[in-house]
C-alpha cells in the first residue's frame, strides 16, 4: 500500500505561458507540466514545440496559466486559514493575472498565479 499526500504529486496538465521577458517568444505557447522544484520555485514544463533548441524550461508560477477545473493547492496568503487548502480553479482572469478558487472548505476566493501549486 502507497499513501500519498496530495502535495508531494504534481499533475501533468496543459499550460499557457505569459509573462516571460528573458524568453518573450515563448510568451502564448502551450506547454506541459512535468514536475515542481521546491528549492528552485519553479515548475519544469515541456513545450508544445522546440524554442532555441529546447523542449523544457523552468518557469516561475506567475509565468503559467493553469486551466479551468485544475485542482491545485493554496499558498503563501496572508489569510493562514487558506495556505494548504485544497482547491479547484473555477475561473482564469489573465487581465488581473488571478484565479478564482474554490477550497475545500466551501469559499470561493480569487489569488495570484503565484498562489497556487498543480
Amino acid at each position: 500500500v502507497l499513501s500519498l499526500r496530495p502535495g508531494d504529486l504534481t499533475q501533468q496538465c496543459r499550460v499557457k505561458l505569459v509573462g516571460i521577458d528573458s524568453m518573450p517568444e515563448l510568451n502564448g505557447q502551450s506547454a506541459t507540466v512535468l514536475n515542481f522544484n521546491e528549492q528552485q520555485g519553479r515548475y519544469t514544463v515541456k513545450l508544445s514545440a522546440k524554442v532555441n533548441g529546447r523542449d523544457a524550461v523552468g518557469l516561475k508560477a506567475e509565468h503559467i496559466i493553469l486551466s479551468k477545473g485544475t485542482r491545485v493547492i493554496v499558498q503563501g496568503l496572508s489569510s493562514e486559514q487558506f495556505n494548504g487548502q485544497m482547491a479547484q480553479i473555477t475561473a482564469v482572469d489573465e487581465e488581473a493575472a488571478r484565479y478564482t478558487v474554490q477550497c475545500q472548505n466551501g469559499k470561493s476566493i480569487k489569488i495570484k498565479y503565484e498562489n497556487v501549486m498543480c
